[in-house]
């Protein structure tokens, strides 16, 4: 008798293990059908510019915080290296069971993400059709369309998506070339836009300075950043700063005005493992290269002592695009001449 009651027990554990596995798979399923934007999204990518924002902003944000983020989509999570500012500023990764695609007219998008067109969205997107891909934690989040995020495709194949009260630009991660010369670098070469932050970043003054009882309520151990030099760096600053790359010498200016320059001993050329250079160099963000070396050519300054805002490493995409840090953060350069 004690067997037997053993035997339905069992049995029917296994029944209900059988029948929990196939609801748990048959949601997946049911969320998640083969769609070509959800594809299309698969992959690593650059926050490259603000492009909207919301109606109704909020203190906790602005705009550079979440340039140069980088984030990845898989068919299960979608990982961002900065996940939230201020308690949460380091890279995570959600889980998302449900996703679906729809077609809109941008208009209606933008309407339905409450935003502005403070930055002109609206007009630039007039009559554009989109498709947007919006992502689920889970089946009920999907049944009330809470999608934890969203992303539209534009028919260039352009992409943005919200961060915070922003609506941002993004680029694909890009192949990086190892064989590039020396003598192609030499010319001038404009900051296009924002790469990454140094590890350790913890915010820019001015929206510490609004959120100070926000900040030191949540993040107690932030307490005395006023002192932190780090938090001086503004972003944009260095936009459409040129840097001269020549024989004998490295110069950096905005307009007409040399802000730094420095007498080259020579050029070191080498190739490294990519992310092992990140790591060591402190690039939380990450380069947006997909390569698993890349090919870094440093200067070697005469005057070291002087060195404040270049640190003499170019990293090579190819004959038109670099990286290099300036002051503490990285940027993509694009040559002029």
């Amino acid at each position: 008798m004690k067997r037997k009651f053993l035997y339905i027990i069992l049995v029917f554990s296994l029944i209900v293990n059988v029948l929990l596995c196939g609801y748990i798979l048959g949601s997946k399923l049911m969320c998640k059908s083969v769609d070509e934007s959800r594809e299309f999204l698969e992959g690593k990518w650059k926050v490259t510019e603000l492009t909207e924002i919301c109606r109704t902003g909020v203190t906790l944000w602005s705009e550079e915080i979440y340039l140069g983020r980088s984030i990845e989509i898989t068919d299960e999570t979608i990982e961002e290296s900065m996940y939230s500012w201020p308690s949460s500023l380091y890279r995570k990764a959600d889980e998302y069971q449900c996703y679906q695609s729809r077609e809109m007219s941008a208009e209606r998008f933008g309407a339905r993400a409450g935003l502005n067109n403070s930055k002109g969205w609206y007009d630039l997107h007039e009559n554009d059709q989109v498709s947007v891909v919006s992502f689920y934690r889970d089946k009920e989040a999907m049944e009330n369309d809470w999608p934890s995020d969203e992303y539209i495709i534009f028919r260039d194949g352009s992409v943005e998506t919200m961060c915070a009260d922003g609506l941002y630009k993004l680029e694909r991660f890009v192949e990086a070339k190892s064989d590039i010369e020396l003598e192609e670098l030499y010319g001038e070469w404009r900051v296009r836009r924002f790469v990454s932050y140094e590890e350790g970043w913890i915010g820019e003054r001015p929206l510490l300075e609004l959120n100070r009882s926000y900040v030191e309520a949540i993040v107690p151990e932030l307490s005395g950043w006023e002192a932190l030099e780090e938090i001086d760096f503004q972003v944009k600053e260095y936009y459409d700063y040129v840097l001269q790359i020549a024989p004998e010498k490295m110069v950096l200016q905005s307009g007409n005005t040399i802000e730094e320059e420095h007498s080259i001993e020579q050029y070191d050329i080498r190739i490294c493992d990519t992310k092992n250079y990140q790591y060591v160099k402190g690039i939380h963000d990450e380069l947006g290269i997909t390569s698993e070396e890349i090919q870094v050519i440093t200067g070697e300054f005469a005057d070291e002592d002087n060195q404040t805002l270049l640190d003499g490493d170019i990293i090579v995409i190819d004959d038109t695009r670099i990286i290099t840090k300036i002051d503490r953060g990285w940027y993509l350069l694009e040559k002029v001449s």
